[in-house]
């Protein structure tokens, strides 16, 4: 092991002749990779480049700058190489996928930029090493090191799957090595490297160690008060400047906090020969690592689930374009379907909406939940009652098995009704079996794992919990894996807009059963274009599926109703969009209706025009959108993701969250203006995915 850590902090030296040649070589690859990228990929002009690469590469070798490589050990070369690799390699698979063969020589000259950069700021870092090999300190130095990578690679990762397992499609097992085996390849890079310092420079370092260790436990624990309420929401990273600011002053001082102790330390005659007061650093280094570790044990044993077996209930996609030769009860959910987006939408293609010249639009329909994980369990149960605080996955236990949902889905099953329901707003459909005809069991052995895309996720989800607030946005690309996170369920239900227009060819069943069908789209969430773009594309769906309905001749005799599970996230005006046509009805075109209509009413509306309704059903059900009269003073509650009136746009939410529920008459400006007048009425805390 001594001859290895020796080896591995090498300085390669050459004479000064080759040292000479090889700086040469050095800074001209900088120079001119610099200039060839900024010329290829930013199209700056030829002649500014040639600038740029005099600019560069003269300084480079008048001052002698490119000296410093040789300040690195042989472990440095190689890492930097290695990131060097990653870098290209990302660049390309994300960004030039399927490019030119000249893209890629960009590519090339770009992380050439990087190699050359890195060589030569670490060398100048280095240069304070003392050029020492020490490698008796490597015990210690495993022990220093180990809390740091422990908490940002082991414990955020474990903590957050252990509070939302059921929203995972994978057990711990399938990813805590990776873990494990990361964070060791760290902790032995980082010891070998403190090995390669001098005992000042060593010291120095275990200091500047602790202050990231106490920098990272500090932003995951307190000051995530900015991170994206679901992850894939976009951030508005220019609103939060400030706030990046702050937030960066606090981790430089919670970094400098260590070291300037120890500056004082080393003052004080009587401190500094104190072996103890000396290493206080490194025994708080230790100290915080052991409370994360004994944590980690903790939730493992009290977790209420087997965290290491896989056996989930979920949803066959074997029907998903199949309806009835009888009678249908269609619902499109469409993801975040905001009525704003749809009048926009309008007054450029009004023609996409003629398709919808048979139904009524209830323009005072609001949700209860600016939540799917919520919303959908609410709208398709009549749910009225809220979750207590983090109990949402007992309130929709309680609210699938409710009286009111056991009548429903009981009635039409009397009726002759299979019920078949599509999409992602749960991990585990337990809830569902008995009231939906198509779960299925799956087992551990049929789940396909894809571990790069897989462990890619948990290290994004790790990144966007302990990096500081400015470095987040850097990564915020990466939040659309949240959406495919490197599992694949068997007969997944088709949600993406283009791929579902692409593969919707409806059929008629060959059985006698009617159906009611519930269809979620992802919608207009951002994840895969511009809002404009995705509302373009569900009216494209809807325009295609109700084409297809009049083709199978089952049109006239359906119930459809297209709404959305919320409006726009984190707007105080955010109702969804509700078109609802019911068996025969036809106009020239789409009646508006004013009627404060709330998602509780959906079992009810449902049962009305289906037929389905009996006297004294509104004792269970409560009362059907087309019953409810338009002037009617009607008290909703509508739980938003932000506290309005704290200012004018709301604050960021934490991790976890909460929902801040308003009661309001009227419309949805009347929402507004009492988001924006007092304190909200109720407030409940949720886990930051069932705010999806």
């Amino acid at each position: 092991m001594k001859a290895v850590i020796g080896f591995l902090n090498k300085r390669i030296k050459l004479s000064e002749k080759a040292g000479k040649a090889v700086g040469i070589v050095f800074s001209m690859l900088f120079a001119v990779s610099l200039a060839v990228f900024c010329y290829l990929s930013l199209k700056m002009d030829i002649v500014l480049c040639a600038v740029l690469l005099l600019v560069t590469g003269v300084p480079l070798i008048v001052f002698r700058l490119w000296r410093t490589i040789f300040n690195n050990t042989i472990l440095i070369h190689c890492l930097i190489i290695f990131f060097d690799y990653l870098i290209g390699s990302r660049i390309v698979d994300i960004e030039y996928e399927n490019a030119p063969e000249i893209v890629i020589v960009i590519t090339a000259a770009c992380t050439a930029v990087f190699f050359s950069f890195f060589e030569i700021l670490i060398g100048v870092l280095m240069e304070f090493s003392g050029g020492e090999t020490h490698a008796e300190n490597f015990p210690k130095a495993i022990l220093y090191s180990l809390p740091l990578f422990f908490i940002a690679a082991v414990y955020v990762p474990s903590e957050t799957y252990f509070n939302n397992f059921a929203n995972y499609s994978y057990i711990y097992s399938d990813f805590f090595p990776y873990l494990l085996i990361k964070t060791l390849i760290m902790t032995l890079i980082t010891a070998v490297f403190l090995c390669g310092m001098s005992e000042k420079a060593f010291t120095g370092s275990t200091r500047l160690i602790c202050g990231l260790t106490l920098a990272v436990y500090a932003q995951y624990m307190f000051m995530n008060s900015s991170m994206p309420r679901t992850l894939g929401d976009p951030m508005d990273w220019d609103a939060l400047a400030g706030e990046c600011i702050i937030n960066s002053i606090i981790w430089v001082c919670i970094i400098l906090l260590p070291i300037i102790a120890g500056l004082i330390i080393d003052r004080i005659p009587k401190l500094k020969d104190n072996s103890g007061v000396k290493n206080a650093h490194n025994y708080v280094s230790m100290f915080v690592g052991g409370i994360h570790i004994v944590t980690l044990i903790t939730l493992m044993i009290t977790t209420p689930v087997d965290i290491f077996d896989y056996s989930i209930v979920g949803l066959s996609n074997e029907e998903q374009f199949v309806v009835s030769k009888n009678k249908n009860i269609i619902t499109i959910i469409i993801d975040m379907a905001d009525q704003d987006y749809f009048a926009e939408a309008y007054e450029t293609t009004p023609e996409k909406f003629e398709c919808l010249k048979d139904f009524t639009y209830y323009t005072n329909a609001c949700m209860m939940y600016d939540s799917t994980y919520l919303s959908i369990p609410q709208i398709l149960t009549g749910a009225e009652e809220y979750p207590d605080n983090f109990a949402s996955e007992e309130w929709k236990r309680d609210v699938w098995n409710s009286e009111r949902s056991t009548e429903f889905y009981s009635r039409l099953h009397d009726n002759g009704y299979k019920a078949n329901i599509y999409g992602d707003f749960a991990n585990d459909y337990t809830e569902l079996n008995g009231n939906f005809d198509n779960t299925i069991q799956i087992n551990k052995e049929e789940v396909i794992i894809y571990k790069p895309l897989l462990y890619g996720t948990i290290d994004m989800f790790s990144r966007f919990r302990y990096m500081p607030l400015a470095i987040k946005r850097f990564f915020e690309e990466d939040m659309v894996f949240y959406w495919r996170d490197g599992v694949s369920v068997p007969q997944k239900s088709i949600m993406d807009n283009k791929i579902y227009f692409n593969a919707l060819d409806l059929a008629v069943s060959e059985t006698d059963k009617n159906y009611f069908i519930v269809e979620h789209l992802i919608g207009t969430h951002g994840l895969i274009g511009t809002l404009e773009q995705e509302t373009q594309d569900c009216l494209d769906v809807i325009n295609k599926y109700i084409s297809q309905l009049k083709e199978l001749g089952v049109y006239d005799d359906s119930v459809i109703l297209i709404t959305a599970d919320h409006g726009e996230h984190d707007k105080d005006r955010n109702f969804p969009i509700f078109y609802l046509k019911e068996p025969g009805e036809t106009h020239s075109e789409t009646l508006y209706n004013n009627a404060p209509v709330w998602f509780t009413d959906l079992l009810a509306t449902y049962l009305k025009a289906s037929g389905m309704w009996r006297d004294g059903d509104e004792k269970i059900f409560g009362r059907a959108a087309q019953d409810i009269p338009e002037d009617e003073v009607r008290e909703r509650t509508v739980f938003q993701r932000v506290e309005y009136n704290i200012g004018e746009s709301g604050h960021l939410l934490p991790v976890p969250g909460s929902m801040y529920g308003y009661t309001f008459t009227g419309d949805k400006y009347a929402l507004a203006e009492r988001e924006h007048s007092a304190p909200p009425d109720k407030e409940i805390k949720i886990n930051i995915y069932d705010m999806a």
